[in-house]
C-alpha cells in the first residue's frame, strides 16, 4: 500500500515540471535500467517511474506517444540536425 501511495505522489509531483525536467528524468531512468539489465530484473521501482513518466509524457503530447522524448533525447546527443553554412 506504501508504494501505491509514494508511486501516485511520484505522478501527482511530476505534473508540474517542465517537459525538459521530464526528459532528463527519463533518460536517467533508462540508463539505471540498462545497468540492472545485466543481473536479469529491473527492480520494480524503477520500472514503476518509467512507466509513471511515460504516462506522463503521453498525456502532455497526445497521439505522438514517445516521440517528443526521442526528439529531444537525439537533439541533445547529436546536436541539432541543422547546420549554419
Amino acid at each position: 500500500m506504501e508504494q501505491e501511495n509514494s508511486a501516485a505522489d511520484f505522478a501527482q509531483s511530476i505534473e508540474k515540471w517542465t517537459d525538459d525536467e521530464i526528459f532528463e528524468l527519463l533518460a536517467k531512468l533508462e540508463i539505471d535500467s540498462e545497468s540492472v539489465s545485466a543481473s536479469g530484473e529491473l527492480e520494480p521501482e524503477i520500472q514503476a517511474k518509467i512507466n509513471i513518466v511515460e504516462t506522463e509524457i503521453e498525456a502532455r503530447f497526445p497521439g505522438q506517444l514517445l516521440a517528443p522524448f526521442k526528439k529531444w533525447k537525439q537533439d541533445r546527443l547529436g546536436g541539432s540536425s541543422a547546420t549554419a553554412e
